[in-house]
């Protein structure tokens, strides 16, 4: 090695081989922070369409709810039941339908 260094054929190349490692981690880390990028941007992704769907099930379920709140045909423990939502919430939607 320091016969490499004493040439300079051996600095050439020291100086090559440490130029290739920088690249290299240069390369890593914009390989990692597009890595990176791509988690995080799928992760948002996924949250805004599970949130969006949830949100989606919960006005459909109110919906559900006012539909046979007017209709008059099921009891608000039994809307409770089938749609999922609690009763307190059935019973708002019921005053409101009833106030109208």
């Amino acid at each position: 090695m320091s016969e490499l260094v004493r040439s300079e054929k051996g600095i050439m190349a020291a100086e090559n081989t440490v130029k290739d490692m920088s690249e290299a981690d240069d390369n890593w880390f914009i390989q990692n922070s597009r890595f990176i990028y791509e988690r995080d941007r799928n992760t948002l992704i996924n949250n805004a369409e599970r949130r969006g769907r949830e949100e989606g099930s919960q006005q459909k379920a109110v919906e559900t709810a006012r539909n046979f709140l007017r209709m008059k045909v099921l009891t608000p423990e039994k809307i409770a039941e089938g749609t999922g939502l609690p009763l307190e919430q059935v019973f708002e939607l019921q005053k409101q339908i009833v106030t109208k």
